[in-house]
């Protein structure tokens, strides 16, 4: 069956679970991964409009403004501006200092970002609050001879992460969050259906509780995903979700567990 027919049918016929209560899990597990997909989707683009791509332009101008124009030569790096020369901001926190006679090897701060452009290298390390490094790291120049670093090439870099780099790394985030918490959502549903299924109904098995409760986390998503672009409390739309997918997966049980659907033992 098309999936978006499926989708449609979710959540606007309950008489539709009846038909995927026995169907094997695997195709319900196809349809899981779908809506992960779509819902990762969705989800990289509105983070990408509403907050990367304006913090994004807003750092880029700021680089393109005080960042002085440096030349890598012979893997050596070159610039005419004094030096040690240091440029701070805060939200983002980074510090950038230029130092080709190397005095400055290494990040001083215990917090933030810092980039350092030495003669040989750009060493550039991450630390959170806890005073470890997150990710620390250096480029050597040798690697890539002759280039330049400068308004035309940053204005470049910024224009390539905009086109691929960021939504495909925004993209792959949310692609692995949404397969945690939808994942951890449906067996949060499957448990609840066995703990609350009333006895003296018709049993069913933990699989079709599978079977439902993929389906039933449809209008779930769905709700979360128009909650998504606002800017509603976080707690609203979990809200929202968890009462829509809870909703439904037990209607459609009650659905599926009337006596002329036959035994589910």
């Amino acid at each position: 069956m098309n999936v978006f027919r499926q989708s449609y049918q979710s959540i606007t016929d309950f008489e539709f679970y009846r038909t995927v209560v026995r169907q094997p899990l695997w195709k319900s597990i196809l349809y899981f991964v779908f809506w992960v997909t779509l819902a990762a989707t969705f989800m990289a683009a509105v983070y990408s409009v509403r907050f990367v791509y304006p913090k994004l332009q807003e750092v880029g101008d700021w680089l393109i403004q005080n960042l002085p124009p440096m030349e890598i030569k012979q893997g050596k790096l070159y610039t005419k501006a004094p030096t040690p020369f240091t440029l701070e901001r805060k939200n983002p926190d980074v510090r950038i200092v230029i130092d080709p006679s190397d005095r400055v090897r290494k990040a001083e701060r215990k917090e933030g970002m810092d980039v350092i452009f030495n003669s040989d290298r750009i060493y550039y390390q991450f630390q959170g609050q806890s005073n470890a490094p997150i990710f620390q790291d250096a480029y050597l120049f040798r690697k890539q001879d002759n280039f330049q670093i400068d308004r035309q090439s940053l204005e470049s870099a910024r224009r390539l992460l905009k086109v691929l780099l960021l939504p495909l790394s925004l993209v792959i985030v949310s692609w692995l969050y949404n397969w945690l918490t939808m994942g951890f959502t449906v067996f949060f549903l499957v448990a609840c259906g066995l703990l609350l299924w009333r006895s003296g109904r018709p049993q069913l098995a933990w699989r079709h509780w599978f079977n439902i409760a993929i389906y039933a986390l449809t209008p779930a998503v769905l709700v979360d995903m128009i909650f998504k672009p606002t800017t509603v409390p976080a707690p609203i739309p979990l809200v929202f979700y968890v009462f829509t997918a809870m909703i439904y997966t037990l209607m459609a049980a009650q659905r599926c567990g009337r006596p002329d659907t036959g035994d589910f033992e």
